[in-house]
């Protein structure tokens, strides 16, 4: 979809596995003898995933058109980042035929980042997202209790600040089906309720719903 530029991608990068792994018992190649066994299994590498534009998604994953502020964006947590990753390869790519949204792509792009930059949310998560890449690089820790207690009070007080992010209400208005809502089943109407409170707090989801009116109003501008 998106190399056909029928799709805009949005969020973050995906992790860039790419690959396809096949188990082989090692006990099926020892027959004869079980005084051995079990011998155990093997995963080996055996295909590897291509878009059709012939690029792997193995190592970079698949890039968003419109990148979103991500809490683990400064973090090491893909497939590049492990020990010995298979390489990024490319094939002949198939014949296909884009469609010609990319001006309108880059000009919803556009619009996004202006709305992400003035989004007192997003600001909020990628500052999370610097903290937790410093949390995690900091390799020294005070050995004394005082040290200690004073250390865990200052990020409990940290980690508060930014638990407000998935509380804040956003002008979605989304509504659980009424079958859901009126079902016998009190545990299914609890879960619902669940997932319809996610989604109203869902700031992703909300700049989404804004990606794809904008998309609209261009759609119906460019035809008029």
């Amino acid at each position: 979809m998106q190399d056909h530029h029928r799709a805009i991608i949005v969020g973050s990068t995906s992790f860039g596995k790419g690959t396809v792994q096949r188990f082989f018992n090692l006990d099926d190649m020892a027959r004869g003898y079980d005084d051995v066994k079990p011998l155990g299994a093997l995963k080996l590498t055996i295909q590897k995933f291509y878009r059709i534009n012939g690029g792997a998604t193995q190592l970079k994953g698949v890039s968003p058109d419109i990148a979103l502020p991500d809490m683990y964006a400064h973090l090491d947590v893909g497939e590049r980042d492990l020990d010995h990753p298979m390489p990024w390869t490319e094939i002949e790519k198939a014949p296909y035929q884009p469609l010609p949204n990319v001006t309108l792509f880059g000009q919803l792009n556009t619009s996004s980042l202006k709305r992400q930059a003035a989004d007192t949310i997003f600001k909020l998560q990628d500052e999370n997202a610097l903290r937790l890449k410093a949390q995690r690089d900091r390799t020294l820790m005070p050995l004394d209790m005082a040290g200690f207690r004073l250390e865990k009070q200052n990020a409990e007080k940290t980690a508060k600040r930014y638990s407000k992010i998935d509380d804040v209400v956003m002008p979605l208005l989304v509504v659980p089906l009424t079958n859901d809502l009126n079902s016998a089943d009190t545990g299914r109407r609890e879960i619902v309720k669940r997932w319809v409170k996610n989604l109203r707090t869902d700031n992703y989801l909300y700049e989404t719903t804004r990606i794809l009116s904008d998309w609209n109003t261009l759609g119906v501008a460019r035809k008029e």
